[in-house]
């Protein structure tokens, strides 16, 4: 009986060794893939910029924004990104606001029987 057993449990390990890697190959990578990213940072610090007399408390709020759209089949790739800033600055001269560092990105791979771009 032991024997029969450890032989259908080998069986069956065998199996499942040939047939798991199968589906994972059937599987294409890539496909469709949206991205958004939100990043939050606060900072408050006294006379900023070390000037004497003291020029009082400056609190500087930046949200970064980012977008990547990506699709990704077997034979290239399509990537668009875009990034920035929103920035605030609370300080003794008034309050400054802005969109500061913007980033675009475009990407494009295709591969062919012979080539690639």
């Amino acid at each position: 009986m032991a024997g029969r057993r450890q032989r259908r449990l080998m069986a069956g390990t065998a199996l499942a060794v040939l047939i798991l890697p199968l589906g994972v190959i059937a599987q294409e990578a890539g496909g469709l893939r949206l991205t958004f990213g939100v990043g939050f940072r606060a900072e408050t610090s006294s006379n900023l910029a070390l000037e004497n007399p003291d020029e009082g408390r400056t609190n500087q709020f930046a949200t970064r924004l980012s977008f990547r759209l990506e699709d990704e089949t077997r034979v290239g790739s399509l990537s668009l990104a875009a990034s920035g800033f929103l920035r605030a600055l609370d300080g003794p001269d008034g309050t400054e606001t802005g969109f500061e560092t913007p980033d675009l990105r475009f990407g494009l791979h295709q591969e062919g029987a012979r080539s690639a771009l």
